[in-house]
């Protein structure tokens, strides 16, 4: 067996999906292969800490303060790979981040992580019915922006003095929050302007995803934070490939 094989199969191990005949190769292939090994202790390590943020509190009602906890040892152990894999590289070598190669690879981590969002994230009907599908975590930036802007063109379009309400999805943001959070995880070093748009749009999010209410005073304080982190002059920016 190859080891980019064993990797996609290392994933689905977990998910305890492999068929007998797929599990005892991949633990034979696991036996010979030292670098497959470390993959696999290291998606072991992310799936376990996964596990306890699903059993500390459902994941569509975490409180921010649970997951911005739960998800530093997630954080921790994909920036550990990206700084070890740089100490190894020869001193003399010009540092190119798109160029790293990954110890575990990150695409392993994101199809690891976004799979159990999508699995156990119960889907509300509504916005997130029309706006979801069963389809991978967007693994790119302008998959991601594609995803978010029609709840931020929902709300910077909504005129208060004209409509009473507005139904707002707040699983729906919650969902795109832990997509931000992973992503911009991903793009730590690959691309760092991005990174920080995320980590500015999170603070949008949030305020989406875990105010009590959403009235009018909180829908014009959103507005606003919308306005000054210029989530709308980047997110039709197109990213750099």
């Amino acid at each position: 067996m190859r080891c980019a094989k064993a990797r996609k199969r290392i994933i689905f191990h977990f998910y305890g999906e492999l068929a007998a005949r797929e599990e005892a190769g991949l633990k034979k292939h696991l036996e010979s292969c030292s670098a497959c090994q470390k993959n696999y202790s290291e998606i072991k390590s992310i799936w376990q800490t996964l596990q306890k943020i699903s059993s500390m509190s459902p994941l569509s009602s975490l409180s921010p303060t649970l997951w911005e906890e739960s998800w530093q040892a997630i954080e921790m152990k994909i920036k550990e790979n990206q700084f070890r894999t740089q100490a190894t590289k020869p001193a003399k070598r010009i540092f190119n981040p798109r160029s790293l190669v990954w110890v575990t690879p990150l695409i392993l981590i994101m199809a690891l992580a976004s799979l159990f969002l999508y699995r156990t994230l119960t889907k509300s009907s509504g916005f997130s019915e029309a706006t979801l599908s069963p389809k991978p975590m967007p693994t790119s930036l302008e998959e991601y922006k594609t995803d978010l802007k029609p709840l931020l063109l929902m709300l910077t379009n909504f005129q208060s003095e004209k409509e009473k309400f507005i139904l707002i999805d707040k699983k729906y943001a919650r969902q795109l929050l832990l997509e931000s959070k992973l992503l911009r995880t991903y793009l730590w070093q690959k691309d760092p302007v991005a990174a920080e748009w995320l980590e500015d749009l999170e603070i949008v999010l949030k305020e989406i995803s875990y105010s009590d209410k959403i009235d009018q005073a909180t829908l014009e304080m959103i507005k606003k934070m919308i306005q000054e982190k210029k989530v709308f002059l980047e997110i039709n920016k197109p990213s750099p490939r």
